[in-house]
């Protein structure tokens, strides 16, 4: 039996930090990189602009990564990043072009993870059976005005709840649902035909499951839960523990491993990690059960 394949489908990105550096970004890299780690064949599935580095490519082609491109004669999309008292702030800089629906046709995997960054995906572009349907909320609820800042607002179709799996940040998910507490939100999509619910905080996970309950995982302070990249590798963490048979807390667990591991050291993983089964437990044991 082959290993398990999940398709990233979302615009890869250039991202400006708050030293002037460009890298690269969006989810195929960081959600990609969580899966590839963690056991599983990745394909990066984008639209990108006449301005994307070569180089980026080749970098993805060196973790194995399949990819499946759009290529616009438009910018690429592109983020700007930085830090007031701790806390992350992303400017639009560039939207990048959108992916367009021939592309997903000619994609298959065990599971597939939809994250737009800028609205590049349309919800009636989520094609794939719910089972294998991973969604990240980012790019359905951003909203950016003419200089680039960013705001967030309701989904346009709450049909894009019916999925195996839906992240989003704790701001993204009460602006999806239009609620003011994560319990509600997580209610809402559940409502819709969301299976597994996972919300990022500052400080840990919010996971609600439709079959184990509702949990809060805390991520160390050292992972720094608000870093670059943070959601897109809990989303691509979390989709290789199920397609790999790991689920509920352990999954949840495991998923709170690779995100310590990869923030702690990023990029350097780009083989498989082994999971430390030791630390593994340590937190499953910190995990509380919310129901």
């Amino acid at each position: 039996m082959g290993r398990p394949r999940i398709c990233i489908v979302g615009n890869l990105t250039i991202d400006v930090l708050p030293s002037g550096e460009r890298v690269p970004g969006g989810p195929p890299i960081y959600a990609g990189l969580a899966a590839k780690v963690s056991g599983c064949d990745v394909v990066a599935v984008s639209s990108v602009g006449f301005d994307y580095p070569p180089e980026y490519l080749e970098m993805l082609r060196g973790w194995g990564f399949e990819t499946v491109l759009h290529w616009a004669e438009t910018p690429s999309s592109s983020f700007a990043f930085s830090y007031v008292g701790g806390v992350k702030h992303v400017t639009l800089v560039s939207r990048g072009p959108p992916i367009p629906t021939h592309l997903l046709k000619e994609i298959e995997g065990d599971m597939v993870v939809y994250s737009p960054v800028a609205s590049e995906l349309a919800p009636q572009q989520l094609t794939q059976p719910v089972e294998k349907r991973c969604l990240d909320l980012q790019g359905f609820v951003r909203r950016a005005d003419e200089k680039g800042r960013i705001t967030l607002s309701q989904v346009s179709d709450f049909t894009v709840f019916k999925a195996r799996i839906v992240h989003a940040s704790a701001e993204e998910a009460l602006s999806a649902t239009a609620t003011n507490n994560i319990f509600r939100a997580a209610e809402v999509m559940a409502g819709y035909g969301t299976e597994e619910v996972l919300i990022g905080l500052p400080d840990g996970v919010f996971y609600r499951s439709k079959d184990w309950g509702a949990f809060y995982g805390p991520v160390s302070r050292e992972s720094a839960a608000e870093r670059v990249g943070a959601g897109d590798i809990l989303t691509g963490a979390f989709a290789s523990c199920l397609v790999r048979g790991v689920q509920g807390k352990m999954a949840l667990a495991e998923t709170i491993y690779i995100l310590e591991e990869l923030l702690s050291t990023p990029y350097l993983h780009t083989g498989t990690i082994t999971i430390d089964q030791n630390r593994v437990a340590w937190l499953m044991r910190q995990i509380i059960a919310l129901d």
